[in-house]
């Protein structure tokens, strides 16, 4: 018969069989270990083909040599299927996101990619983000203007129907952006809108969510999302359908550029 597991001072559930000692800690540890993989997994499975072409977009947009701050980057892993533009319009890219399982997956994707050059990503909350994210631009080689700004743009890649707050997230990295030849850098954001809400989607997005781990944010229409650029005060410079991404009866996606 085996012997039965006792309780050491430290916690440690104990047993004379080695195969059966562990702790509840290891255990949690290890638990916690493999659902932010999973949960980086699923993330990347979903989500990337979409937002792939979102940031090759963007990039194509940026003049060559900048510097940018990606606002809810997830696991990076849309970003690293565009090293070529990176490389290419020598960009280097800053990423925050609130999600630290996002985060932990995004940095050994990065430095298996050998990109760690070229991009950072870090675990910031964009309404608490100026003095860190200048702190991470300038360890990635920029700097700040005479006028306390520090990135030549900003971009939200589906992030932006997340936000708490979203003008207050407009107003703050607007601060942020530099100004160059009397024009203002810019904000991107790709995001998909609702042209028509059938019955059931409301109630997809949290089932969705419970079962992917990922959070889908809240249902957007066009006129939601024009309002907010009004309520902004910042001028929008574009706002159109991304080519080749999703474009039906239901939602498109677009690309929204503001300054």
């Amino acid at each position: 018969m085996g012997s039965a597991p006792t309780s050491s001072a430290n916690g440690t559930v104990a047993s004379r069989n080695p195969y059966f000692n562990f702790s509840m800690s290891a255990v949690i540890q290890r638990f916690s270990f493999y659902y932010c993989k999973a949960k980086s997994y699923i993330y990347d499975a979903l989500i990337l083909t979409m937002t792939e072409a979102w940031y090759r977009a963007v990039l194509e947009k940026l003049p060559d040599g900048s510097n940018l701050l990606d606002v809810g980057i997830g696991t990076g892993g849309a970003l690293l299927r565009c090293t070529d533009l990176l490389v290419k319009k020598d960009l280097k890219v800053v990423g925050i996101d609130i999600d630290a399982a996002y985060v932990e997956a995004g940095h050994e994707a990065i430095l298996y990619a050998g990109m760690d050059d070229r991009i950072s990503i870090n675990v910031v909350n964009v309404y608490e983000a100026k003095e860190k994210v200048m702190e991470l631009v300038k360890q990635m080689g920029g700097s700040e203007d005479s006028d306390g700004r520090f990135v030549d743009a900003v971009y939200f890649s589906g992030s932006f129907s997340l936000l708490p707050d979203p003008v207050k997230a407009l107003h703050l990295v607007s601060e942020f952006v530099k100004t160059k030849d009397g024009e203002k850098g810019s904000i991107f954001i790709t995001q998909t809108y609702q042209r028509k809400t059938p019955f059931f989607l409301p109630y997809m997005k949290p089932l969705l969510k419970y079962a992917t781990t990922i959070d889908f944010g809240q249902l957007v229409t066009e006129e939601d999302i024009l309002r907010t650029f009004e309520e902004s005060r910042l001028e929008v410079v574009q706002h159109e359908v991304i080519p080749g991404s999703v474009d039906n009866s239901l939602q498109a996606a677009y690309l929204s550029i503001l300054r």
